[in-house]
């Protein structure tokens, strides 16, 4: 049998703590856990890696904080959400409800930076 398969979203930076206690609570409970500051070097483009590794998760766990997060340029690639308006973070819960993955969120309390994430219904 296979392990479960977490993919773990978020900004890096204003949540990194929060990102390792996640990381540290999935491998002890025997899930495998992807967080992208992790992934190894590889010939596609990180953003692409997590777009893959979306694909092959059991589960997304999203983790709000105070920052929005990088907007990346327009991504013409078919599948790509990303459309030059929404952050890297946006884009990968996007991603994960087009695939009807699973999708756990978590909300920091905290100040968030103006522009917060959509959740179109």
């Amino acid at each position: 049998m296979s392990k479960i398969k977490v993919f773990v979203s978020s900004t890096v930076r204003d949540l990194g703590q929060e990102r390792s206690i996640v990381k540290e609570v999935l491998e002890n409970s025997g899930v495998e856990s992807f967080l992208s500051e992790e992934a190894s070097s590889t010939a596609s483009s990180p953003r692409d890696v997590c777009l893959d590794q979306i694909n092959e998760c059991d589960i997304f766990i999203l983790i709000i904080g105070e920052r929005y997060g990088y907007v990346p340029e327009s991504d013409s690639t078919p599948g790509s959400p990303y459309d030059g308006k929404i952050s890297v973070t946006e884009g990968e819960f996007l991603k994960a409800r087009e695939l009807l993955k699973p999708i756990l969120v978590f909300v920091k309390d905290t100040q968030r930076e103006h522009e917060e994430m959509s959740c179109p219904s």
